[in-house]
Order: C-alpha cells, then sequence, then structure tokens
C-alpha cells in the first residue's frame, strides 16, 4: 500500500474523532439556541472545515515522523561506519539472544537501526527499542485499557561468565509511581563508614533517592520481604556496587541499568540517543560496566551494606489505595470547581478553553494525588 493511501486512512479517524468533538462542545452551551462554535469566526464555525484542518495536521504529522525515521536511519548507519560497526535496520526479539529474562524487553513492539562491534574487548549493541505497556484500569463501569509508548536507545552488553545476577538498577524517573502509590524503595545501601568523605555520603544519599534496586518490579505471587534468595542477592550486590559505580550512575544524564544471567542493558528512559552523541555515550556505557564486571573488591576497599524488599509485593497496603482513592476524587471535584467559573465567564472571548478541560483536569487530579502522598510520607 503506497505511503500516502496510510496517511489518508490514518487520518480519518483523526478527522471524524474532531468533527465528533466539534458537535459536541458546539451543543454544550447554546444562547438563545445558538451554538457555541456557531458563534465563532470561520473556519471554527464550520464542523467541515475544522475537520479537514485535524486531518491535514495529522497527514503532516506523519510525514514527518516518517522524516525523522529515514534520517536517523541514515545517521546511525554513518555512526556505525565511523566506529567500525556493522549495521541493521531492523531487529527483532529473537535476534537479542538473551539467557534468562530481562523486563526492559517485556511488552516488546520493535527494533532497529541496530550498530553491533566489538570495542575494549567487549561486545556491544546499540539499537532503538520500542514498547508498549498496556494496563488496565478497573472502574464501577468495568475496565479502561491504557496503551503507554517508549522509545529509547538501549546499550546491550556480553557479560562475562563470571558474573550471575539478574537485578535491576533503575533511575527514578521510570519508578515514581512505585515510590508513590506502593511505597516501594527497593534496596538501598549505606556505609557505616566514619571516614567516608561528605562527597561520598552525598553521592549515596543521592543514589538511595534517584534510583532503585530490586530484583523484579513486577509484582509476583511469591514476593516476600525476605528469604534465602533475597538474602543472597543482597550479598552478591555489596559486591557488586561500590562507591564509583554510584558516583558514575549519580552524575550521569539518568542512565538505567538491567542485568540478567547473560546482558546487561543501560537505557534512558523513554529517550532516544542523538546518533552524533553515541560515541561519546558508548564510552559512559563502558565505564558503567567495567565498575559492574569488576566489582567492589577490584575498584574499592570500601564495602557498602544493602537492606531493603528485594522484590515488589503485588498487594496494594488498603492505607495506600484508600489514600490513592480519596486523593483522585477530591482532584475531579477541585479540577471541576476550579475549571467551572473560568470557562463560564470567558467561553464567549475563547472558545478553545473547551478542549483544555481534559488536560486541566488531569493536572489537577495528579498534582492532588501527589501532594496527598507527599503529605501522608512526611
Amino acid at each position: 500500500m503506497p505511503k500516502s493511501v496510510k496517511y489518508v486512512l490514518n487520518a480519518i479517524p483523526l478527522a471524524l474523532l474532531a468533527a465528533f468533538g466539534w458537535w459536541f462542545a458546539n451543543g454544550a452551551v447554546r444562547q438563545k439556541g445558538v451554538g457555541l462554535l456557531d458563534r465563532q469566526p470561520f473556519p471554527i464555525n464550520n464542523m467541515y472545515a475544522c475537520a479537514a484542518i485535524v486531518g491535514g495536521l495529522a497527514i503532516a504529522s506523519f510525514i514527518l515522523a516518517d522524516v525523522f525515521v529515514t534520517r536517523r536511519r541514515q545517521r546511525m548507519e554513518t555512526v556505525a561506519g565511523y566506529l567500525g560497526f556493522s549495521f541493521r535496520e531492523k531487529l527483532g526479539r529473537n535476534g537479542l539472544k538473551l539467557s534468562g529474562r530481562m523486563q526492559l524487553f517485556d511488552d516488546w513492539e520493535s527494533g532497529r537501526n541496530l550498530i553491533a562491534g566489538t570495542t575494549d574487548e567487549t561486545e556491544i549493541r546499540v539499537f532503538d527499542f520500542v514498547k508498549c505497556c498496556r494496563s488496565r484500569s478497573h472502574t464501577t463501569s468495568g475496565g479502561d485499557d491504557t496503551t503507554t509508548r517508549y522509545e529509547q536507545t538501549v546499550f546491550l552488553i556480553d557479560l562475562p561468565d563470571h558474573v550471575r545476577l539478574s537485578v535491576q538498577i533503575l533511575h527514578s524517573r521510570s519508578t515514581l509511581m512505585l515510590r508513590t502509590v506502593f511505597g516501594f524503595s527497593g534496596i538501598e545501601f549505606s556505609s557505616g563508614d566514619a571516614f567516608l568523605s561528605d562527597d561520598d555520603q552525598q553521592a549515596l544519599e543521592t543514589f538511595n533517592k534517584k534510583y532503585m534496586v530490586a530484583r523484579s518490579l513486577v509484582p509476583t505471587a511469591n514476593s516476600t520481604k525476605s528469604s534465602p534468595d533475597s538474602d543472597d542477592l543482597l550479598r552478591k550486590l555489596e559486591h557488586t556496587i561500590g562507591l564509583p559505580l554510584i558516583r558514575e550512575l549519580v552524575n550521569g544524564p539518568g542512565w538505567s541499568v538491567e542485568l540478567c544471567e547473560s546482558h546487561m542493558a543501560i537505557w534512558i528512559h523513554n529517550k532516544l540517543i542523538r546518533p552524533q552523541d553515541i560515541p561519546d555515550r558508548m564510552n559512559q556505557v563502558l565505564a558503567i560496566v567495567k565498575q559492574l564486571v569488576d566489582g567492589v573488591g577490584a575498584s574499592s576497599a570500601l564495602k557498602l551494606t544493602a537492606t531493603g524488599e528485594t522484590s515488589l509485593n503485588p498487594e496494594l497496603p488498603f492505607r495506600q489505595f484508600g489514600l490513592l482513592a480519596g486523593s483522585g476524587c477530591l482532584g475531579m471535584f477541585l479540577a471541576a470547581a476550579l475549571f467551572a467559573p473560568i470557562f463560564f465567564l470567558f467561553v464567549d472571548q475563547a472558545p478553545w478553553l473547551v478542549f483544555i478541560w481534559p488536560i486541566f483536569g488531569a493536572a489537577v487530579v495528579a498534582a492532588t494525588v501527589w501532594a496527598a502522598f507527599k503529605i501522608a510520607g512526611r
């Protein structure tokens, strides 16, 4: 099918949605039988014109997205040649050849722009990875499926045989909900060394605040706070994660790390790295790999103590659930109470306010929930 036909077919549902939105907004507020949008100048007062504009903008966005994908592929291929690596346009999940599960690659949608080669005796693959996380929210009227799409550049490194560790070290920008709603903070590191410098103490505190370390962030029925496996993981982490690695992560751009039996993945949450930045980012990644592979014994005389929960418990505590539900309802009430007078006072001068309501409402609800959990956590 030609791309031009694809663009049009994909734009039609958006145009129809715009027409429905126009009809709904026009009938929502009437004065003397005249609709809200009927009182506005052209093209706002014409449903078909608005639908055509939305459809045209959608087609333009599809074209620009295709141009971006093509240019990125060309630049990634250029970078591969500069590094002396091979390049492949597409990558399937089976092509990863992992031993063991990596939760990063759950909900795999596509992989592309693969750069592969060996540097400093380390086999490394760099590729753009797209994942779609589908979740189901249950309400009194049933359930709604929501989909969140992430695009990120992943560095995948083959691990030597002596490294046998399955763990995630995730930056806080990807774990905010777990901390806020579940109250889960994962594994934390501390030091009882009285000679620890102020800078190292600050780095340690920042790491515990900004990073979540855990075996699994997918709730399982057998998740427990304490078990022989959990104790074993904590001891392994004490021999693997030291201050040099913590400094590397804290001072970096927000790297997240996941290890399985055979590989290590390093990425920045929901970020595609610019092709021209990949050589510099690769050096940062190799520094992280070195610290993890060498372990504490080879890089630092100071051994940290690891404590905390290794896996996410599947049961949301009743207190947390009540706080979430209550603050969510309060947020919806506040959003309606704040927006209604603004809307009815200024709707004639600014009819586009009707389209701001969903964004405004979601922002107020999110802010209310966040504030409630912050206050409860004090």
